[in-house]
């Protein structure tokens, strides 16, 4: 698996646990590993109607 589906896992594992503290972390970390701004955007609109 590539680094950047790693980050966009570990960013939705997070958000859907309710593990803000990292959060921050995971984010920019995601962006280094070729995740968008937009992307992560997304993802995080996603998650909210099914984890919310």
């Amino acid at each position: 698996m590539s680094k950047r589906d790693r980050s966009l896992i570990a960013v939705a594992a997070l958000l859907t646990s309710g593990n803000i503290e990292q959060l921050t972390f995971h984010l920019s970390f995601a962006r280094e590993n070729g995740l968008t701004e937009t992307e992560l955007k997304d993802a995080i609109t996603h998650l909210a109607f099914y984890a919310g």
